[in-house]
């Protein structure tokens, strides 16, 4: 029987930075916003909000809870290259077994119920992927089980199949309109 990963509602944290420390980038929250520390934080006209499943214009990972007034300081930890994250690998509609193939994989992230972010094993499609796998932190076999990951920077657009889509605000690419 796989092991069981009892703690598997939690969110996301910085497992590493490559090239130096923690660090933390201060942006002005959204108003109304609730989100808790490790929920993904995307841009919303100039201010930072808490995502939807598989979003784009990814600011980071909030470092703390929300305040819940608008224009209030949230310490952001960046979703740059070399900022690699420690989440929980599951599933959105079933629970997922941890094996060695999914270091290398790409996966879309979703918010679980519990309102914990989650890597979503059942969401590969290239149009939605966001984050790819490095290593695992828990055993093979475990039920979703803890992963080490980092933010795409572009996924594909799998309507043209030609344009690069930005996942993250620090991609360097100007959509047209």
């Amino acid at each position: 029987m796989p092991a069981s990963n009892p703690g598997k509602e939690k969110s996301f944290k910085v497992a590493k930075i490559y090239g130096g420390n923690e660090h933390f980038w201060k942006f002005s929250e959204a108003a109304s916003q609730s989100f808790k520390a490790g929920a993904v934080l995307v841009m919303s006209s100039g201010l930072v909000a808490e995502g939807s499943a598989d979003p784009t214009s990814i600011v980071g990972i909030a470092a703390h809870d929300a305040v819940g007034t608008a224009n209030s300081d949230v310490l952001v930890v960046p979703a740059l290259p070399g900022v690699v994250f420690r989440g929980v690998l599951g599933g959105s509609t079933n629970p997922h077994t941890l094996a060695q193939s999914d270091v290398g994989k790409v996966y879309g992230i979703f918010k679980a119920a519990s309102g914990a972010w989650l890597v979503d094993a059942d969401d590969s499609a290239v149009a939605n992927v966001r984050v790819r796998i490095v290593s695992l932190v828990d055993a093979v076999g475990t039920s979703d089980g803890e992963v080490l990951f980092h933010f795409l920077t572009y996924t594909q657009d799998t309507d043209s199949g030609d344009d690069a889509v930005p996942v993250t605000i620090w991609g360097g690419y100007a959509a047209t309109t």
